[in-house]
């Protein structure tokens, strides 16, 4: 209001991201980027951008359950043949040993139901750490690449009980894709120049103020 401009009610020519840039705006945070490509189901725009957006927060809880840890994400489609939930990972890989932390040494029922549950399958202890016992065991996922296919690879009734959404279930049941190399990222933008404009506008956020 205070500079009005007509440039305000057209939409700017944005061209699709390079693979320089992608490169270059990966070094800059340092981030790795995940993304889970499927072809959408036929419904119309008004059911599928919500289902595709339910599922985005599905897949971040997924990876929240072995640690990993998102920190944006976004959603992409053409309504037609690609559609793409995109993962920004703020922690992606995480060590092979992950530390249990058990109850108090002076709660003896929870304290034999944890010895017994580690005992024999762990790396280190059970040992006790500050009044807790504690457990180093092998961690089932070492990158969120892993948990993402595991957690996807299942049929169609298993992923509607893990809380997909109905129509994005059925999809993903038949075929899906998750990539994070450069190489596949551009492959995607190559045959969906869209795409590429949709990652630069992710990127290149403008400020509001």
């Amino acid at each position: 209001m205070k500079n009005p401009s007509k440039e305000a009610f057209f939409e700017k020519k944005i061209d699709p991201i390079t693979e320089s840039d992608l490169i270059m705006a990966q070094m800059k945070r340092r981030t790795e980027l995940l993304l889970v490509v499927l072809k959408p189901p036929k419904v119309v725009p008004d059911i599928l951008w919500p289902q595709l957006r339910r599922f985005a927060e599905r897949l971040e809880g997924m990876l929240k359950e072995d640690e990993f840890v998102v920190l944006r994400k976004g959603i992409y489609t053409n309504e037609k043949d690609l559609a793409v939930v995109l993962l920004e990972m703020e922690v992606s890989k995480l060590p092979y040993v992950n530390k249990k932390i058990g109850p108090l040494v002076f709660d003896l029922d929870d304290s034999e139901r944890f010895i017994k549950k580690y005992k024999g399958m762990v790396l280190s202890g059970p040992f006790v750490e500050n009044d807790f016992w504690c457990a180093e065991v092998e961690r089932k996922f070492t990158t969120a690449r892993e948990k993402l296919v595991d957690s996807l690879t299942e049929k169609e009734k298993v992923l509607k009980e893990r809380g997909v959404p109905n129509f994005i279930a059925k999809k993903i049941a038949k075929k899906f894709d998750v990539i994070c190399e450069n190489d596949n990222i551009m492959n995607i933008i190559k045959k969906e120049k869209h795409f590429g404009v949709f990652l630069r506008k992710y990127f290149e956020k403008e400020s509001l103020v």
